[in-house]
């Protein structure tokens, strides 16, 4: 019952995984004090489906396994009284999967004549192994796409976006100021200066960028290529603007601390 063994413990395994994965999405999801987007519940809907697919497969190994263990018990008692006089075999043949799977119980239990046959058998046997059939082993994506874009905006979320006023705008700002010094003397002139205003002149500048996506990609792609591109594409307009605003902040607001 080796081989059982493994493929329980395989599907033991992919069914923890799947759960630990969807467990982390929602946990991810819960931080950010959010809900799920569509690309997360595609992966935890695909997650689930899978384990849909192994449970079945889990119970149905288990009920086998017990089964086994009891009817290997059974033949431990009987082993003495099932003994086969050994003949000679140059092919060995099983008409049912039972009669294999008997002779693997002798053979566990210390048969000779059984451990032979399987011998024999196994060595006429034609091996099949993955590399026969690699169209039914999937190739499965374990994980959001990794990007490692720093999209923060701190100039934005320091000063707060705002509504643009129009194509051109100004504002004033204060280049000279009054004066207040003290009074030399009794009666003497206190100081004077007068006060001069600037304008400080904006003009608004376009940042964007598209891309050509097919109806064929958007449709067949898993995780949806769309939101994949259309993220990418704020982050990359949050890198160019803030990039673009940092060294305006630096030159306009001379001696102020950099944060």
């Amino acid at each position: 019952m080796r081989t059982t063994d493994q493929m329980l413990s395989r599907l033991a395994a992919e069914i923890e995984e799947k759960q630990t994965f969807i467990d982390g999405i929602v946990e991810d999801a819960e931080k950010e004090g959010r809900d799920l987007n569509s690309q997360e519940m595609e992966m935890a809907t695909r997650a689930r489906t899978r384990v849909g697919e192994l449970q079945p497969q889990l119970d149905q190994l288990i009920d086998l396994r017990r089964m086994g263990s009891e009817s290997r018990a059974k033949i431990a008692e009987l082993a003495p009284f099932m003994r086969e006089q050994p003949g000679p075999a140059k092919e060995i043949e099983y008409r049912t999967a039972g009669e294999y799977v008997l002779d693997q119980w002798r053979a566990g239990l210390g048969d000779n004549e059984s451990r032979q046959r399987l011998e024999i058998y196994n060595r006429a046997a034609s091996h099949q192994t993955t590399s026969d059939n690699p169209g039914l082993i999937p190739t499965p994506i374990i994980g959001p796409v990794v990007n490692f874009i720093d999209a923060s905006r701190p100039l934005v979320n320091a000063l707060g976006p705002r509504q643009m006023p129009g194509q051109n705008w100004g504002r004033p700002k204060v280049t000279q100021h009054t004066s207040v010094t003290t009074q030399s003397a009794e009666k003497a002139e206190l100081a004077s200066q007068k006060m001069t205003i600037s304008k400080l002149n904006g003009t608004a500048v376009t940042y964007g960028g598209y891309v050509n996506v097919s109806r064929q990609d958007i449709d067949f792609t898993q995780p949806g290529v769309m939101d994949i591109v259309i993220q990418d594409l704020a982050a990359q307009y949050a890198i160019m603007d803030e990039g673009a605003h940092m060294p305006n902040m630096a030159t306009t607001a001379p001696g102020t601390p950099a944060t």
